[in-house]
C-alpha cells in the first residue's frame, strides 16, 4: 500500500539521512492483453508521483517514455504485452541515467569536500 511506501520512504531517511531516494514509476502493459491494468498503473502512478514529491523523493516517470498514445506498452518493447525486450531495458535506462549520473556526480562533491576538510583539519 501506498502508507507502507510512505512508511518505509520515513525509515530510510531516519537511517540514512544523506541517502537521495528515487520512486521509478510503474511500466506500461498492452492494453489489448491487459485491459483491466491501464487505468490502475496509471492511477498508481500518480498516487506514487504525489506521495514522492510530498515525502521530497525524487519521482522518475519511466511510463511515459515507454507507452503509445494509447497508454499502451510500446508494442516492440514486448513480445507478451508484459516483460520486456533488452531494447526496453535500454529505454529504462536512458530515462533514469541523467538520475544516476547526477547521484554520482553529487556523491563525488560530497566525498571531495570531505576529503579537502580532512586535509585541513
Amino acid at each position: 500500500t501506498l502508507a507502507r511506501h510512505k512508511k518505509i520512504w520515513s525509515e530510510l531517511r531516519e537511517k540514512l539521512p544523506e541517502t537521495e531516494l528515487y520512486v521509478v514509476s510503474l511500466l506500461p502493459v498492452s492494453a489489448k492483453r491487459y485491459p483491466r491494468w491501464g487505468r490502475p498503473i496509471v492511477e498508481l502512478n500518480s498516487m506514487l508521483k504525489n506521495a514522492a514529491e510530498e515525502c521530497g523523493i525524487v519521482y522518475i516517470d519511466v511510463y511515459s517514455r515507454m507507452s503509445d498514445q494509447d497508454g499502451s506498452l510500446i508494442n516492440n518493447f514486448t513480445y507478451d504485452g508484459l516483460h520486456l525486450l533488452p531494447k526496453a531495458y535500454d529505454q529504462w535506462l536512458d530515462a533514469v541515467r541523467p538520475y544516476i549520473d547526477e547521484a554520482v556526480v553529487a556523491k563525488g562533491k560530497h566525498d571531495d569536500e570531505r576529503q579537502a576538510h580532512n586535509n585541513a583539519g
